[in-house]
Order: structure tokens, then C-alpha cells, then sequence
């Protein structure tokens, strides 16, 4: 455990040391014998140290109530070490707590399974869910020794329900998760408009100190500048969903300032989500919010160098270049359903693009096989560690005759894979050139045993024409598109 914080005559402080967004900060309440613990850890076994550090530091304090701020599973998890004691919950934060939302199932080794596993390292998620017995409506007041502790529900906000507690004869705010400074947070529920007014009422209280949910203990000047936060939020996401930029994009996109070194980067996938719902746009999906921020994490969305043509910035000379993509192949098919985000991105040069699309048509529809065009595709993605050109060429590589079971092997050597002679030497030809610039003599008498004259020519202009895009949708960090994602990488693969 860390070392508890002594704020005023009445409060212990541990905060989350950590800055995960699966830990959070507890606060013991005491006067005389008589204890309060506000928000237990994620489980028993922490709850359980938290106590016994509390006891360490307390002996002669039995910690007899529980006040339970907001239904975010790190605030309740650990309830069950608190047997016998008094649980103090709002009627918004037990509804929110009983609707129980859909657990999210990751496929195992995937992005989403990796980031959560990393994010909840050392906890235990067997345990039974918590359980809530009377509850309050708007607010209440717990007289403990001689101190009273006011309990008031200020949500919706953060969420559905967010109770605060405070201390009138210290000053003393614990607001739970309506403050986290240092740590972006993730809002699944709630109000941000609400959230931003509820700033200024715990402001208006005056408290000389304030514990948040997260981070370190502060003053005033948190709130406020917390709530220059969340405005900052509104408006920039606005301005971004009036544009009908995706949230894809809008997540990585914010600036975000005097804020930019704040932990979490990847729970604004989750908020912009929630504030694109609220600003009238269709819920997404709560696994689909959270790929979003495995995907944040693990550094594969970021802001574009060069931004993608929106549909609203385009005219018609731009949408009439962009009718060039028309022709006659399973990847250009997929080009006239939706227009990727590479080719909106070089419509902005549009002598280069003019002069690029006709050659890019040419290697694709040319007569190289379906199968040997996509594997020179994928192993040139997976070589070049372009994310968005394996996501892009994963479906039409399935219906060029490619197995999931071959897809995936396209990320590992050459000879890990029950490949056709053929094919072993179509991978050894193309890992020369990525690694050499050349193929050897070796490889290309055997690549001539396979292949014609015009097939050997067609091959080697394929893979630098995908090596070149490659570069260009790595250099210019090109989105992944909503209707090409979420990404789905190989068990080969490896960071940039």
C-alpha cells in the first residue's frame, strides 16, 4: 500500500499509486473508535491490505461504514472485506451498480485481451459482485463520533449517480470519481454538460482540501481547472462530430494542451464515445469503446499528418478525381463501396494522385493470381509494420482463397508454415527485397521455375508499389477507417 495521506484532524488518504484506470483512491473518515472508509479497491485481497494498513495506522478505530461513490467497479469490488459494516450508497449509484452492463469478452491473445489483462494485472475478478442493502435519495448525513459527514449525490455526471462527501467542520471534499487530475477520464454514463456545472457546485462549498478519485489532493484550483478540462472537451469534440469526423478519429485528434501529459490517453476513446452520443449520434458498443482504447494504447491510433478529405471539405472537381478508384478487381470494388482514407489523403495532391491511381489499378488487375498477389500484399505490410494495409487486405486476401490459419503464418518466418514450394519461395523473394533492396541469384532461378518473365516483372513492381504505400500510410498516419476497423493484427506481429 502507499502512504497514507493526513488531511485535517479527521482523514487518512491512500491514494492509487499506479495511476491505472482499474485503481482509485480510498479515504478513511474517523473520530474517536468509529470509522469510515470511502470507495474499497477492486477486490478483497487489496481491500483487505487497505484495512490493515488503515488498523496499522488507526488501532483504535473500527471501520464500521462503507460509502460507495460511483458504480465504476474499482469503488466496490472489494466490498466483501467489510463484512458487518454499514454500506452507504445513493439510489442512482445502486441502480447503475444493479444494471450490471454487458461484460465485455475479448477473443483471447487479441489487442482488447492484451490491454486489459495489462490494465488489471494483480487483481482478482472471480469474486461476487457487490451487493447493496438501503439507500439514499439526494443526500444524507452520517454522524460519526461528533463529526458529521455530508453524503450528497450530485450526478448525473461522471455517471448515472456521483455522491461526494463532506466534511463541513474540516473542509474537506472526497468527490470520488468527479475529480481525477492527472488521469483522463473515461465516462461511460452520465452527463459532461451536467458533469462541468457540477464542477462549480463543489467549487462553490469552498473546501480548504479535496481528495479526488484519482491523483493527488488539491484545492479549488483542481476543480477549476478540472472543469477548464471537461470544457475544453465540449467544445473541441463538438466542433469535431459538426464536421462528421468518427470518433475513430476525434479520440486521437483533441488538443489537448496544458493536459496533453495526463495519464489514460486512451480513456478520451471512451468519453468522446459517450459525448457523441450525447450530442445525438448512435451508441457505440461498450467493447467497441474499449478496442478503441486498446488500439490508443498499444500506439496504433494517433493524429494523422496528413488528414483524409471529410466529406464536407470536399468539392466537385476532388469528388470527380476520386472516380479514377473505378475499375475492374475485388480491391478496387471495395474502393467504389468506400473511398480509404489513403486515397482521400493523395486526392490532396492531385497531379500525384492523377499520375499514382492508374499504376496502383495496374499491379492489382494484373496476371499474377488472386492468392500470390495478396500474400506479396500482407507480407509486405507485415515487413513494413503497416497496420493499416494488413486491416485493409485482410478480407479481400480471405476471398482470394487465403486461410486465417495462412493469414496469420504471413506474420512468422518463412519456414514455420507448411507453405507450397512455390509459395516458400514467392516469401524468401519477398524478404530479400525488403531486407536487401534485391533478390539473390538463388531465389530468383528458383522464383523462375514458377513464374513467367511477365509474372517476375509484375512481382517485383507489386511489392514496391505496396511498399511504397507502406510508407506512405505509416509516414502519413493514416486512420483506419470505421468501416475497415477495428484492427485486427496477427499473433506475429510487432510494434513499430
Amino acid at each position: 500500500m502507499t502512504t497514507p495521506l493526513r488531511i485535517g484532524k479527521h482523514t487518512l488518504v491512500w491514494p492509487n499509486g499506479d495511476r491505472r484506470w482499474a485503481s482509485g483512491t480510498s479515504a478513511v473518515v474517523h473520530d474517536g473508535a468509529e470509522g469510515l472508509l470511502v470507495n474499497a479497491l477492486r477486490d478483497r485481497a487489496h481491500t483487505e491490505r487497505l484495512l490493515d494498513a488503515a488498523r496499522s495506522a488507526l488501532p483504535d478505530v473500527h471501520i464500521g461504514h462503507l460509502v460507495v461513490t460511483d458504480a465504476a467497479v474499482h469503488r466496490h469490488g472489494g466490498w466483501g472485506a467489510l463484512a458487518g459494516a454499514e454500506v452507504h450508497v445513493s439510489a442512482r449509484v445502486a441502480a447503475e451498480i444493479a444494471a450490471d452492463p454487458d461484460q465485455v469478452t475479448a477473443e483471447p491473445d487479441s489487442l482488447l485481451d492484451r490491454y486489459l489483462r495489462r490494465a488489471l494485472a494483480g487483481f482478482d475478478l472471480s469474486e461476487p459482485g457487490f451487493a447493496t442493502g438501503a439507500t439514499f435519495d439526494a443526500c444524507t448525513t452520517i454522524k460519526l463520533g461528533t463529526v458529521p459527514v455530508e453524503l450528497v449525490d450530485l450526478g448525473p455526471a461522471h455517471s448515472t449517480g456521483d455522491t461526494a462527501v463532506w466534511l463541513p467542520d474540516d473542509e474537506t471534499l472526497i468527490t470520488g470519481d468527479l475529480l481525477c487530475p492527472g488521469t483522463h477520464p473515461a465516462q461511460w454514463s452520465g452527463s459532461t454538460a451536467r458533469w462541468y456545472e457540477v464542477c462549480a457546485e463543489m467549487a462553490s462549498m469552498r473546501p480548504a482540501v479535496v481528495v479526488p478519485g484519482r491523483g493527488p489532493v488539491t484545492t479549488v484550483a483542481g476543480i477549476l481547472d478540472f472543469r477548464n478540462y471537461l470544457e475544453h472537451l465540449l467544445v473541441e469534440t463538438r466542433r469535431r462530430f459538426d464536421r462528421g469526423m468518427p470518433v475513430e478519429e476525434t479520440a486521437v485528434d483533441l488538443p489537448m494542451r496544458r493536459w496533453a501529459d495526463w495519464a489514460c490517453p486512451e480513456n478520451l476513446a471512451v468519453t468522446v464515445a459517450h459525448l457523441y452520443h450525447e450530442f445525438g449520434g448512435p451508441p457505440t458498443p461498450r467493447a467497441a469503446s474499449l478496442t478503441l482504447a486498446a488500439e490508443i494504447a498499444e500506439g496504433l491510433r494517433r493524429p494523422p499528418r496528413v488528414r483524409p478529405y471529410a466529406p464536407a471539405d470536399r468539392d466537385p472537381v476532388t469528388d470527380e478525381r476520386l472516380a479514377l478508384t473505378e475499375g475492374a478487381s475485388a480491391i478496387w470494388d471495395e474502393h467504389r463501396a468506400q473511398t480509404p482514407n489513403i486515397l482521400l489523403a493523395l486526392v490532396r495532391h492531385p497531379h500525384l494522385y492523377e499520375q499514382t491511381v492508374p499504376i496502383a489499378r495496374g499491379v492489382v488487375t494484373g496476371v499474377l493470381p488472386a492468392r500470390d498477389r495478396e500474400i506479396v500484399i500482407l507480407r509486405g505490410a507485415w515487413n513494413c509494420v503497416a497496420p493499416y494495409q494488413w486491416n485493409h487486405h485482410l478480407p479481400i486476401a480471405a476471398a482470394a482463397g487465403l486461410s486465417a490459419a495462412e493469414i496469420d503464418a504471413l506474420s512468422h518466418p518463412v519456414d514455420s508454415a507448411p507453405w507450397s514450394p512455390r509459395e516458400q519461395v514467392l516469401i524468401t523473394a519477398l524478404d530479400e527485397l525488403h531486407e536487401r533492396s534485391t533478390i539473390t541469384d538463388d531465389t530468383w532461378r528458383a522464383l523462375a521455375a514458377h513464374y513467367s518473365p511477365v509474372e517476375l516483372i509484375e512481382l517485383v513492381t507489386l511489392c514496391g508499389e505496396y511498399r511504397k504505400i507502406s510508407f506512405q500510410v505509416n509516414a502519413w498516419r493514416m486512420p483506419l477507417e470505421p468501416w475497415a476497423g477495428p484492427y485486427r493484427l496477427p499473433s506475429g506481429w510487432r510494434s513499430s
